[in-house]
């Protein structure tokens, strides 16, 4: 398909250069674009497959803390500022986080002092939030004080990146600690 043309007057001594055809010009030009829509392709594949997407179900979560027995005994959760006079304690953060174990026979240990519930091959232990609140309610009397305010209860959110199940089911109670007159 290509042909031989002479560029050497002298037969003797010539030297051949190949003359490529019409054929042979669109053939690499679309080579070359080839590659180019090749290599977009596969860019384009590699981004793509490096992330997931994992179905999120719509649902609903109501949490509502019932803070009346705390009450009854004469100590006052709030998230709200106390407006009356008080004495300044200090601050409590609480932070729980779940056993967490793909060991049935873990579970066995601890009898039917903890609640587990099931999720894939691990077993989770169910944290009630009114244990927290008993929680914090021992460590306010314990450093003086007979309520709390400015409470925030909070589930965990995971650093992005984490590689641990643990950050999801943890929750954090903090408030500010007062001796109200």
């Amino acid at each position: 398909m290509s042909k031989k043309i002479s560029t050497n007057p002298n037969p003797n001594n010539s030297i051949s250069v190949t003359k490529p055809t019409t054929r042979d010009i669109l053939f690499n030009l679309t080579g070359e674009f080839k590659m180019k829509k090749t290599f977009i392709l596969l860019m384009v594949f590699f981004v793509t497959s490096c992330s997931t997407f994992t179905n999120q179900w719509n649902s609903v979560v109501v949490n509502g803390y019932n803070f009346s027995p705390f009450t009854a005994e004469g100590f006052m959760f709030t998230p709200l500022e106390y407006q009356d006079k008080y004495e300044a304690i200090g601050l409590i953060e609480i932070e729980i986080k779940p056993l967490i174990t793909d060991n049935s026979k873990t579970m066995s240990i601890y009898g039917e002092n903890k609640k587990f519930d099931q999720f894939d091959s691990y077993f989770i232990e169910k944290i009630e939030v009114n244990d927290i609140l008993k929680t914090a309610k021992e460590k306010a009397v314990e450093m003086g004080a007979d309520a709390l305010t400015l409470v925030k209860i909070r589930n965990g959110i995971p650093p992005i990146g984490s590689q641990t199940m643990n950050e999801y089911f943890t929750i954090y109670v903090s408030g500010f600690a007062i001796k109200r007159k």
